[in-house]
């Protein structure tokens, strides 16, 4: 049984909050369709179902990871986000113009009319999601995280843009036959576009939310293998591409959904023709099927991941063969492939299946950082991985996990100025203490590379946070075997080659804090 957002509030405020939200709200959408009369449905059902939506996504762990303050906001903008439909300036503006900036007004009207319901930050951070929900809003502009103090729970971290990617999914899920009715389109006077998203809607029985397979499956009824190739393009491409565009923040927070994946029926039961408007009509000849073969791979993929996980090495291999003689492209099956051979010693093998995840994932920066990763700590080979390290921090200079391992990697090539500012300048401006950590990291060893004498006393400063903060001492996710051999290759001082090899144990695990703590007393001063 799927365990509800709702059934994680437990603070009376919020309830009372989102249900005063909810009451307003029904009001208002009872007249969405003012600017709007032929759309699918963008009222109360529509709400209710993408709420329905997060509940099946979201996986029950990450649930209970969310905090109040976080499910409250993200539930306020389920019911907040579609509400600039409804807002004209002007009588005489064009539908069209209002449903396409919807979701700039929906913020507007957060902000402007909700003042008695919502605080500044929260109308801010509602706001911001609601913003966030069409895809042509890049998550990169919206705040990674912030805090906001609640008057009885005190100061609580939101993640401002995972919320967003959250909601802006579950409305892109909500494509089923529920959101149309056959008596709007055999009776309303419907222009041959809107009849076209009507019909395809119609044809949409379910879509389920599969964390094991890592997918996303949408059951469609068709009538015949013309709208099969309708269906794909303007359904389930489309979805896939919104999922393309929240899928790495989600990753980031415990949530991975790779594909979309479409299942066919062919029926005799559909009241509307499927045809695509002269207006919105590319050449169909040139519709990309390649989905249909890559989810066969796909299912290949999950065996050889399975397999991978139970450390079955040779067998995982097998798999990712097979699904690579169907999908030659995807990168997902390259990385599993390269990770499989660097397991079993295969090193030359390795780094030809890296490259090439690299190279047929070039536009999603997780692909370069995995291969920095391998040719750094595995490989040891600086320029290569830095090579790598740099492309991703070039497609997202805002991601802060790149711009850190940007950072290591520069100083692994002499530049441990440059390492030291970008490192600093994720220091000053995250508020994650596990990014911060890693930031301070990088920020100490580079100050020991330029000689700086401030370096002892910062070292000292970067201790006494590792020992305040038990999160640090449980999560340890980076290994150090790329600056490790830099550090003992340079002509650094011994005394000093050493104390870093110490900072580099304690934060791998290999010694605890009482032995680094002896190592940093003993550490000459000058």
């Amino acid at each position: 049984m799927v365990v509800s957002l709702r059934s994680h509030l437990n603070t009376d405020d919020f309830r009372m909050s989102l249900a005063n939200i909810e009451r307003r709200m029904k009001d208002f959408y009872r007249f969405w369709q003012v600017h709007s009369p032929h759309y699918t449905d963008h009222g109360e059902t529509h709400c209710k179902t993408v709420e329905k939506n997060l509940d099946e996504l979201i996986p029950d762990d990450i649930k209970s990871e969310l905090n109040e303050y976080e499910i409250f906001l993200l539930l306020s903008s389920v019911y907040l986000h579609d509400v600039g439909i409804m807002c004209a300036t002007t009588s005489v503006e064009e539908n069209e113009e209002i449903r396409r900036n919807h979701h700039k007004r929906s913020e507007q009207f957060i902000i402007d009319n909700m003042k008695d319901l919502l605080n500044g930050p929260e109308r801010d951070a509602v706001g911001k999601i609601s913003l966030a929900h069409r895809d042509e809003v890049s998550l990169d502009d919206i705040m990674m995280e912030r805090t906001i103090r609640h008057s009885l729970l005190g100061n609580k971290k939101v993640r401002v843009r995972f919320l967003a990617a959250l909601l802006r999914l579950a409305d892109s899920c909500d494509l089923c036959h529920t959101r149309t009715t056959e008596d709007i389109v055999s009776l309303g006077k419907l222009s041959k576009e809107a009849s076209f998203h009507h019909a395809l809607h119609e044809r949409v029985s379910g879509i389920s939310f599969d964390t094991e397979e890592k997918t996303i499956f949408v059951d469609l009824s068709i009538a015949s293998d013309g709208e099969k190739a309708i269906c794909q393009k303007y359904l389930i491409n489309k979805l896939q591409e919104s999922l393309n565009s929240v899928k790495d923040h989600l990753v980031k927070n415990g949530i991975v959904y790779v594909e979309v994946v479409p299942r066919f029926t062919k029926t005799a039961t559909l009241s509307t023709k499927l045809s695509v408007p002269k207006k919105m009509e590319e050449a169909i000849g040139s519709i990309v099927t390649a989905k249909i073969p890559i989810s066969k791979a796909y299912k290949m993929f999950n065996k050889a991941d399975a397999l991978y996980n139970k450390k079955e090495y040779e067998r995982s291999l097998k798999y990712i063969e097979k699904a690579l003689k169907i999908a030659p492209s995807d990168p997902f099956a390259w990385l599993r492939k390269g990770r499989s051979q660097a397991e079993l010693g295969k090193l030359k093998e390795a780094s030809r299946s890296y490259d090439n995840a690299a190279r047929f994932g070039s536009e999603d920066l997780f692909f370069n950082l995995n291969a920095g990763h391998f040719f750094g700590e595995i490989m040891l080979d600086y320029e290569k991985s830095l090579s790598f390290f740099k492309k991703a921090y070039e497609q997202d200079p805002r991601n802060q996990s790149a711009a850190l391992d940007y950072a290591e990697a520069l100083i692994t090539v002499d530049k441990a100025q440059e390492a030291y500012n970008l490192a600093t300048r994720v220091w000053n401006t995250t508020t994650n203490i596990v990014t911060r950590f890693y930031s301070w990291t990088i920020r100490v060893i580079s100050l020991f590379f330029l000689g700086e004498q401030k370096a002892l006393t910062e070292l000292e400063g970067f201790f006494y946070y590792y020992k305040s903060t038990s999160l640090l001492r449980e999560k340890n996710e980076w290994v150090y075997n790329k600056i490790r051999k830099y550090i003992n290759q340079s002509s650094l001082d011994n005394n000093v080659k050493g104390l870093l090899n110490a900072v580099l144990d304690l934060i791998e695990g290999k010694i605890p804090t009482s032995e680094f703590e002896q190592r940093l007393n003993a550490f000459p001063k000058k």
